[in-house]
């Protein structure tokens, strides 16, 4: 769905209140159990993160606002949420999201939308077809 479509449903509004935040706030704990089995969690801030996430899809995806831009990772996955929703819209880019396995109904599922979209790749599609 287009935001323009979203915004038109009676629901929606465009209101919002603001909180604001100091960069050393906590913006979330991410567990894991790593090879001890035992559960560790990393504290990311809001400024640390919401930086890291920015700088990086700028310079080194070299993102641009016309961009339409795709994040194989599933949104679950730190590289998901992080290259699904944050960095896209940090740097005032379209983020594209569907649902679905990569190959059904057609084999050809993804290249299809990435051609009917004008989608641009991100690291974590290109790696998964590298080998």
């Amino acid at each position: 769905m287009w935001y323009h479509e979203l915004m038109a449903l009676p629901i929606a509004s465009n209101n919002c209140n603001l909180e604001i935040m100091d960069a050393e706030d906590p913006l979330f704990m991410l567990y894991t159990s790593g090879t001890t089995g035992k559960p560790k969690a990393i504290l990311h801030t809001h400024g640390g993160y919401m930086v890291g996430v920015y700088s990086t899809l700028k310079y080194v995806f070299d993102i641009h606002e016309e961009d339409r831009y795709w994040c194989a990772a599933d949104p679950g996955w730190i590289t998901g949420h992080s290259y699904i929703v944050y960095g896209p819209l940090l740097n005032g880019a379209t983020s594209f999201m569907y649902e679905g396995a990569p190959t059904y109904p057609y084999p050809n599922r993804w290249w299809s939308m990435i051609e009917k979209y004008g989608i641009i790749f991100s690291i974590p599609l290109l790696l998964q077809f590298a080998d």
